[in-house]
């Protein structure tokens, strides 16, 4: 048998050392549930789920973990921090964060109703909410989180 080569050779193009190190295999997709928001302006946010989210301009968290989404409204209609959005279980709910511009929800068939300040209400399915000027739907969809 030949004699095995001194470690200092350097070894051929292509070929790894038996010791070398193996490279990580690359991260799986994680696939599951988000919550997707449609707006009238055509933008789309996609929140994770069990989702906390503060909705306005510019807006600021309640919670810690609170995901943030500002929304595109060129007519300053929407407040800095405007409407909370909770989506828990399979319920959506909407809480008027005492918004200047007030917020309603509008049910399948077009007719709105104004959300109190302060009150948490359950959005039903195919309605949508109004915030300021613009209006959204509540979405969930199945993809690559």
């Amino acid at each position: 048998a030949p004699a095995p080569a001194p470690a200092s050779a350097p070894l051929p193009a292509g070929v790894v050392a038996v010791d070398a190190p193996i490279a990580p295999a690359p991260p799986k997709p994680q696939i599951g549930e988000m919550l997707v928001l449609s707006f009238d302006s055509g933008q789309r946010i996609r929140l994770r789920i069990p989702a906390a989210a503060n909705l306005g301009r510019r807006p600021d968290p309640i919670d810690a973990d609170d995901q943030l989404v500002a929304v595109a409204d060129q007519d300053g209609s929407v407040s800095k921090t405007h409407l909370r959005l909770e989506y828990r279980g399979d319920s959506v709910w909407v809480t008027d964060l005492g918004s200047t511009n007030g917020s309603e929800i509008v049910d399948d068939t077009g007719v709105g109703s104004a959300l109190a300040p302060g009150a948490r209400v359950r959005l039903e399915e195919g309605a949508s909410v109004r915030i300021g000027m613009r209006s959204f739907t509540v979405g969930v969809v199945t993809g690559e989180l």
